[in-house]
């Protein structure tokens, strides 16, 4: 199964929120999930695993290494990609 979140400010669901459904269901035996930069949503993954909120085997991936290149807050082309907010 595979769920597109999308970049919204304020999304209806969140990484964690799948992926906790993910964890709790005995068919999925690993779950994949596809990042970018802005905001905190990896971050609260993260923190997941290493509460063992999460077990299952996860590969994430974090897009945007252009990041870097700013020294000062940058709005991406869409509400929830940013790069250097505080957030993150």
């Amino acid at each position: 199964e595979g769920i597109a979140i999308g970049g919204g400010r304020w999304p209806g669901v969140r990484f964690l929120d799948v992926l906790l459904r993910f964890e709790a269901d005995p068919n999925v035996k690993m779950m994949v999930l596809l990042g970018e930069v802005g905001g905190r949503e990896e971050y609260l993954v993260a923190e997941a695993l290493s509460d063992g909120r999460l077990s299952k085997p996860l590969v994430a991936w974090c897009c945007g290494t252009a990041a870097e290149a700013f020294d000062y807050e940058v709005q991406f082309g869409h509400a929830g990609a940013r790069a250097r907010g505080d957030e993150e």
